[in-house]
């Protein structure tokens, strides 16, 4: 074989690994599409990528840490709701929705972070929402929870979220609460969590599909709610075939730089 042959051969070669490298990246980073329409136990039972805390159907990756969430998405806006105006000491009620454009006496326009949305299932709006001043329920910060028991909580993101961590609150009693994930084509995943008054932290990411609604519910109709959202489309790590392609195709170009320059 010439050199001429040869070096048509390897740029080929190169262009055509480069070509299936773009191609199967990003199958391997988003998980195959599916929506779950059970709930736990009824499906397959996902492992956290904590090694603890809560399973999910196995669409996403969940997380029972704020240092393991923050190592793999690092850099995320977080909304702490440590803007908003509440009378010291006290619970405050609020109007919903809650979000960047809110004007009243809980929060100011750019209080909230854009791209997320807070709410309750419908009951009064002028007051669906509770403003809970840090330490007036044993939470250390300020945080926003549903103002009636019997509704559930609503966060809502445009664009669509590919990780999202938050500590999860229920004030006046602590247990679990029932998360339903959705995206575009519908639900994504189910389970359940722990909640707390000074919250437990929790966060989901890579599942199938970008999330746009996550519905917190207290089984047992507690005050239930959310403080230190992250949010994001922080990028995940690729998949391990992906990344030995890459270093492959990497590796192949290096060696047809040199053999170009060996021969000239």
């Amino acid at each position: 074989m010439s050199y001429a042959t040869g070096n048509r051969f390897s740029n080929n070669l190169f262009a055509l690994l480069l070509i299936l490298a773009v191609a199967i990246t990003p199958s391997l980073v988003v998980a195959q599409e599916r929506a779950s329409d059970f709930d736990p136990p009824g499906g397959p039972v996902g492992t956290p990528v904590d090694g603890t805390g809560t399973q999910g159907n196995g669409n996403c990756d969940i997380y029972a840490a704020r240092a393991t969430f923050d190592a793999d998405f690092p850099g995320l806006p977080i909304e702490d709701f440590e803007e908003g105006n509440v009378t010291p000491g006290s619970i405050d009620a609020c109007p919903a929705p809650l979000d960047a454009n809110s004007d009243n006496t809980c929060f100011s326009p750019g209080d909230i972070l854009p791209g997320v949305q807070f709410t309750t299932t419908p009951n009064t709006p002028s007051e669906d929402i509770a403003i809970v001043d840090a330490g007036a329920a044993g939470n250390p910060s300020i945080n926003v929870v549903a103002n009636f028991f019997i509704e559930s909580w609503i966060i809502n993101f445009s664009p669509g979220t590919t990780a999202t961590g938050m500590d999860l609150i229920s004030i006046f009693s602590d247990g679990a609460v029932d998360i339903d994930v959705y995206g575009s084509s519908g639900l994504i995943d189910s389970m359940s969590a722990s909640a707390t008054g000074a919250g437990t932290f929790w966060g989901i990411a890579n599942c199938s599909e970008p999330i746009t609604q996550i519905v917190i519910d207290s089984p047992t109709d507690q005050a239930e709610g959310v403080d230190n959202v992250a949010f994001g489309t922080g990028a995940s790590a690729a998949g391990p075939f992906a990344m030995l392609l890459l270093v492959v195709v990497l590796a192949l170009g290096s060696m047809g730089i040199l053999l170009r320059r060996r021969h000239t």
